[in-house]
């Protein structure tokens, strides 16, 4: 399943009536100077948001991963003075993730219980998804490891792959590759941790913009 969100960066009518009040009241200015402050708090949103990102989750760099790709900022424009974050990506497996010990289930002796975590903060915690233990294999050719784990009742649904585990007579119980949030869910958490920041940081943009258009006003009249 994917998931989206999408986070604006805006004023109210309200605020962008003061906006109009303080420039003299040249209606038509008041949008471009709240555009260039959307645009602006925009790229202080997308900074602190995967700043924010980094720091909360252990993510490795892997192809499950790429935050440049996955969040996407929409710049604000004359007719849509608002800003736009989306975000936008399926559910995150785990393999992205830190996991120790980081030995892939294809030799030797596996540990009892495998110990991972998503949130650094939590620290490790066992990987068990209702009563089934977690354990790492490599799919066909790809060169990362895969953290999976067996659901009891279900069988694989690729007949070939079903007929060749009968044949060699391997376990036919279906596994599922471990997940843990999808970047959207890390872009909302960010957002909210740092909604007042931002919210302060547009009305200073705000007001610069408010600034710098009296300034150049006062400059051409004179």
């Amino acid at each position: 399943m994917t998931e989206n969100r999408e986070i604006q960066c805006t004023v109210d009518t309200a605020q962008l009536q003061r906006i109009t009040e303080e420039i003299g009241n040249i209606a038509y200015k008041a949008p471009t100077i709240l555009k260039n402050a959307s645009n602006a708090t925009g790229k202080f949103a997308m900074k602190r948001i995967k700043e924010g990102i980094d720091k909360r989750y252990d993510i490795t760099s892997s192809e499950e991963i790429d935050l440049e790709n996955t969040i996407r900022r929409k710049s604000a424009n004359y007719a849509h003075p608002e800003t736009v974050i989306n975000s936008q990506s399926p559910m995150t497996n785990m393999t992205a993730f830190y996991v120790s010990p980081r030995i892939a289930a294809l030799k030797g002796k596996r540990p009892r219980v495998y110990m991972g975590h998503a949130v650094r903060i939590t620290g490790n915690k066992k990987l068990i998804h209702k009563g089934s233990k977690a354990f790492i294999v490599r799919f066909g050719n790809r060169h990362h490891d895969n953290l999976v784990y067996r659901v009891p009742g279900e069988v694989y649904t690729n007949k070939q792959k079903l007929a060749e585990r009968r044949k060699k007579k391997l376990d036919i119980t279906k596994i599922m590759t471990f997940k843990t949030a999808a970047v959207p869910f890390m872009v909302s958490k960010m957002f909210r941790d740092n909604e007042k920041d931002i919210a302060k940081n547009l009305d200073e943009n705000v007001r610069k913009e408010i600034d710098r258009f009296l300034k150049r006003r006062q400059k051409y009249d004179t």
